[in-house]
């Protein structure tokens, strides 16, 4: 979304960041919250030691997958063609071995991705860079299309499980959700841009300051999963 906008490059790094982050976290925290509301009971030691182990070791499993598949690219004979279907390998490898050890396998897949993303200017060359961009382009933007669409074919789905709730109750609610989650993420933004500014010379020092502006797009523009 902001590829036609000018705004800063460290900005738009950290709304990417927080997106893959976002997602991932917040199925973690939707899966325990399934968890109390079936059992009934809820235990904050236990939720934050197990959200803890399945994020960690998510990540974990993400990057040693990740290293097995640089290794392959870098030491086995390999062509374009083989080295654009081992990335569509990588993350289903990375997803369902995380998943297998009840870990989080969206964070394996992003940590992961993140780390054969930092390593591919040493296995892939030209030709192969070609190839794979051009291919995942199109696979993205079918996937993408793909997802809009199943999530459109559930609203009636929905709907229908509202049971006592009318739909102009669940409209309300979700409004009053939203406005409430689009304030307190504009309320945190500045003080998580700003005091570590102030508390530490260092960061003054090497980074320059975010502004208002840049705080607020930050706020306005990130994630609220």
């Amino acid at each position: 979304m902001l590829k036609g906008i000018k705004v800063p490059r460290r900005v738009t790094s950290i709304l990417e960041g927080e997106s893959l982050i976002n997602d991932a976290s917040s199925l973690i925290v939707f899966r325990f919250a399934l968890a109390a509301v079936v059992s009934g009971t809820f235990s904050w030691h236990e939720a934050v030691a197990s959200f803890v182990l399945v994020s960690g070791m998510g990540l974990v499993v993400g990057l040693a997958v990740a290293y097995g598949f640089y290794l392959i690219h870098r030491y086995l004979p390999t062509t374009p063609s083989i080295n654009t279907l081992l990335t569509f390998l990588a993350p289903y490898v990375m997803y369902l071995l995380a998943e297998e050890f009840h870990f989080s396998g969206v964070l394996a897949v992003v940590s992961g991705g993140l780390l054969l993303s930092h390593l591919s200017h040493r296995v892939f060359d030209a030709d192969t860079r070609l190839q794979a961009t051009s291919v995942w382009a199109s696979v993205g933007f079918a996937l993408n299309g793909l997802v809009f669409i199943l999530i459109g074919l559930e609203l009636p789905v929905a709907v229908e499980g509202l049971g006592s709730y009318s739909l102009q109750q669940a409209i309300t609610y979700g409004l009053i959700i939203s406005v409430m989650v689009i304030i307190i993420r504009l309320v945190w933004m500045y003080p998580a841009a700003f005091i570590p500014r102030w508390l530490s010379p260092r960061i003054r020092a090497t980074e320059t300051s975010p502004g208002w502006q840049g705080t607020l797009i930050l706020g306005w523009a990130g994630m609220r999963g």
